[in-house]
């Protein structure tokens, strides 16, 4: 069934316009769309499929399908999936070779999503092709999530919304700024979310509340902080089969460990059920939490790690039999090092040592500490001789894209809390407001 279907002009309201229609400058998905298919070659049959799986902007690729359908065709049709994601051909397995002194006597690779996507930051197209999928089929019309200021997951949600032609609003909890923060919530602006600031926990709870109460009303989608729901999930039981082929190609061994930031904890819950759905009983799945919130609380992944069970056993045609207890997950707590996005001047100079080796990206609230507690752990533990892969999501945004559209001006609220933080020593760079 399309994913975008329109009514036929005859039953359409006169005076009324189309339902995907545009006043602005972007055009509908179908109009995109158009951009990449021979209108020519184009029969009934093949419009649907084609409106279903390309890509809906104009500066993305179309690509493949999400390997969990190729691993279970029946999947294809029944389970919701709109793409979001930049590339024809999945990242690799590199081995680390400069900087294999950093993590033993192993056998150490790195796969990075950074060659995986480029309009959607981070890891968060994966999570957001099911999500949004789901949405799209049930008719809403405005996506609303919440995060930390300078969320990747809510600018992914805001671009993915600009992408389809849908609203979007962010609600953002206050925390210590990073120019790179500020100019995210800037570009989420532009892009046309409503963006609104809380200082508090509590005021972010409050509004999510209100805005629980209008999705009732309204076609409105809450998505959960970081993707961590059911349909989350299937974006990294997807990847672990995408995994799955590399090794069968002859990229990679099966991995002896897996290492993983652990955020929302919906990529740790993905990797381990399809770690299990494979049958990859050598491999061990480490998370490593890297922020002082409550993401990665076991109840909660058991929670999501059921939800995705349960969506995929009601169309598999053979089920899964096991169910998530928690007593799966290996998660290491003692690198959030001064909390979100916060880095201590020795992780800064370990930071400066690997990216002097290793031609790569890493960010300072996520990566850069998980990837230092791979390190620690394989040290400490004195594990060698070991096949190790190391899953880097970062993957920023595309800046060139955005920047000339960018919003000049800053609320009252972001400008106080970019004084308050230049009046204790940071910031600097922000001279204008």
């Amino acid at each position: 069934m399309s994913r975008y279907p329109q009514r036929p002009n005859h039953q359409r309201s006169r005076g009324r316009r189309p339902r995907h229609q545009n006043s602005g400058g972007l055009k509908a998905p179908h109009e995109r769309i158009a951009h990449y298919v021979d209108q020519n070659s184009r029969d009934s049959t093949a419009k649907k499929e084609v409106e279903y799986f390309l890509n809906t902007a104009p500066e993305v690729a179309v690509e493949y399908f999400p390997a969990l359908f190729t691993e279970h065709p029946e999947l294809a049709e029944r389970i919701p999936w709109v793409s979001l994601r930049g590339s024809s051909v999945p990242s690799s397995p590199v081995r680390l070779l400069r900087s294999q002194h950093l993590f033993g006597e192993n056998y150490s690779f790195m796969k990075r999503e950074a060659l995986d996507f480029h309009t959607i930051p981070d890891n968060k197209a994966r999570k957001l092709e099911f999500i949004v999928g789901d949405s799209l089929m049930r008719k809403r019309k405005k996506l609303v999530t919440f995060g930390y200021i300078g969320s990747s997951h809510c600018l992914a949600t805001v671009k993915a919304a600009a992408q389809l032609s849908l609203k979007s609003e962010v609600v953002l909890l206050r925390c210590p700024l990073t120019a790179d923060a500020v100019e995210m919530v800037q570009v989420m602006r532009s892009l046309g979310a409503k963006v609104r600031l809380r200082s508090t926990m509590r005021g972010v709870l409050w509004t999510a509340g209100w805005k629980w109460l209008c999705s009732k009303i309204f076609r409105t989608e809450l998505i959960a902080p970081g993707g961590s729901d059911g349909f989350g999930v299937l974006g990294y039981i997807s990847a672990m089969m995408e995994l799955k082929v590399q090794i069968e190609d002859g990229l990679m061994v099966e991995p002896d460990y897996l290492f993983v930031a652990a955020g929302s904890g919906s990529t740790l819950v993905g990797m381990e059920i399809g770690k299990r759905m494979l049958g990859f009983s050598k491999t061990k799945i480490i998370g490593i939490q890297t922020s002082d919130d409550r993401g990665v609380d076991i109840p909660r992944l058991v929670e999501m790690g059921n939800a995705a069970i349960e969506l995929l056993n009601q169309h598999l045609a053979k089920k899964i039999s096991f169910k998530i207890d928690g007593s799966e997950f290996t998660i290491l707590k003692d690198h959030i090092d001064g909390g979100h996005g916060q880095l201590s001047p020795e992780l800064q100079r370990w930071m400066a040592t690997f990216l002097e080796l290793e031609p790569v990206e890493l960010d300072s609230v996520y990566t850069v500490k998980a990837l230092k507690g791979m390190s620690d752990y394989l040290l400490k533990n004195k594990i060698e001789g070991k096949s190790v892969l190391f899953w880097n999501t970062y993957s920023p945004y595309r800046k060139g894209d955005l920047l000339p559209k960018l919003a000049k001006k800053f609320s009252s609220r972001l400008k106080s809390w970019i004084r308050q933080d230049q009046r204790e020593g940071r910031l600097a760079e922000l001279v204008q407001l």
